[in-house]
């Protein structure tokens, strides 16, 4: 009887140390800068790397926010060296129309997770 308890116990601190000790990363979506006609700056602070090594961070964006929410969006990845948290990270979005609202969201992916910062949304230049 004691060793199918033992197996028991064993077994659900296997489980338990698992999904306790992963953690996902965190990430928050900034406002857009140096809006333009044609180009913005995109702009997002990784706050936490999480349990595993960080493979792509960027940013998201569409002309349309339900496209975006859907995971549909163009990616702009960004390839940075990471340095200490929180982590700010930038990138420039470019080719896009005169006045017109782009909706837009940091994203970080960390082994098969991917995380998004909040739906932001800005107008171009006419």
């Amino acid at each position: 009887m004691k060793s199918k308890f033992y197996v028991v116990l064993l077994m659900l601190s296997l489980y338990a140390c698992s999904d306790e000790d992963f953690l996902t990363p965190t990430l928050e979506t900034n406002e857009a800068t140096n809006i333009a006609q044609n180009d913005v700056q995109l702009n997002g602070t990784l706050t936490s790397k999480g349990s595993n090594e960080i493979l792509e961070l960027g940013f998201e964006i569409s002309l349309d926010a339900a496209e975006l929410a859907n995971g549909n969006g163009e990616k702009i990845t960004i390839i940075q060296q990471l340095n200490s948290l929180p982590f700010d990270f930038s990138a420039t979005a470019d080719q896009l129309e005169p006045n017109k609202e782009y909706f837009f969201r940091a994203y970080a992916k960390s082994g098969d997770i991917e995380v998004y910062g909040d739906i932001l949304s800005y107008i171009t230049l006419e």
